[in-house]
C-alpha cells in the first residue's frame, strides 16, 4: 500500500475527450449524448445492463459460441490541461507516467477477474470463438500527489474521483464490431482531508473499477444470449 500512496492522492476523470484521433477514425464519444448519437449512426441499439450508463449492440451480431476473451492492455489517457485545473502548476513537473501505469495495471485485473469469475476464458490470440474486448479510461485528472500535497499544492474536493470509460468487443477474427459501453462514474466527497485520503481515493478507484467489469461481464452474458 505505501508504494500506492506514492504514487496516487485521487482520480478524477473529466467528461470531455482531447485525445489525437487517427486519420479517418470516427471522434471517441465524450459524452452520453455523443455516445448514443453517433452508436446509433453505427448501426448498433441500445440494450439495459445494470451498471452501465450506455451499452449498444449490432442488431445482427450475436455472441452465441464466444468463451473465450482477448483482453487487451487497457489505455489510460490524462487530459493536457489537469495541472491547470488541479491547482498543481507548479514549476516541479508532475511524474504522470507512474500513475497512469498504476491506473492502467488496476483495470487490467479487475477485468480479468470479473470475466474468469464469468466463465470466460483469457486467451494472448485472436481465433475462432474467441471476443476481443478494448477498455479505454480518458483523461485522467489528478487532484494531488503525495509530493504536490508535501509542498502545498493540494486542493480541496467534491468527489473522490471521477472516471469515464469506453469499451468496444469486436470479433477476434473479423474485427467486426459487436458490442459498445459508456459509462462515467463520480465517486463521494471525500470523508478525510486531502493530505490523509489517499487510500480512500485508491479504494474508491478500484471498486469503480470492478464495479464496471462486473457490468461489461454482464453485457457480454446479455448478447451471448446468457442473461435477459
Amino acid at each position: 500500500m505505501s508504494k500506492l500512496k506514492s504514487l496516487l492522492l485521487a482520480v478524477v476523470l473529466g467528461c470531455s475527450t482531447c485525445a489525437v484521433q487517427a486519420a479517418g477514425a470516427p471522434a471517441r464519444p465524450s459524452t452520453f449524448k455523443q455516445a448514443s448519437d453517433a452508436w446509433k449512426k453505427e448501426g448498433l441499439q441500445p440494450v439495459k445492463a445494470a451498471g452501465l450508463d450506455l451499452v449498444f449492440v449490432r442488431k445482427d451480431a450475436r455472441l452465441d459460441g464466444y468463451s473465450k476473451v482477448l483482453l487487451r492492455p487497457p489505455v489510460v489517457e490524462v487530459n493536457p490541461d489537469w495541472r491547470n485545473k488541479s491547482g498543481m502548476g507548479g514549476k516541479a513537473p508532475v511524474k504522470v507516467k507512474p500513475v497512469i501505469e498504476q491506473i492502467t495495471a488496476m483495470l487490467q485485473e479487475e477485468a480479468q477477474k470479473a470475466l474468469t469469475a464469468g466463465g470466460y476464458e483469457l486467451v494472448q490470440e485472436p481465433g475462432e470463438g474467441v471476443a476481443t474486448v478494448d477498455l479505454t479510461i480518458f483523461n485522467l485528472f489528478l487532484i494531488a500527489t503525495e509530493d504536490s500535497v508535501s509542498r502545498g499544492n493540494g486542493i480541496d474536493a467534491r468527489s473522490v474521483g471521477r472516471m469515464t470509460l469506453v469499451a468496444d468487443v469486436r470479433d477476434s477474427r473479423s474485427d467486426e464490431l459487436i458490442l459498445r459501453t459508456f459509462d462515467d462514474e463520480v465517486g463521494p466527497k471525500p470523508e478525510q482531508l486531502m493530505r490523509d485520503a489517499v487510500a480512500e481515493c485508491l479504494t474508491w478507484a478500484r471498486s469503480a473499477m470492478a464495479g464496471w467489469s462486473s457490468a461489461l461481464r454482464g453485457g457480454l452474458d446479455i448478447s451471448s444470449g446468457r442473461k435477459s
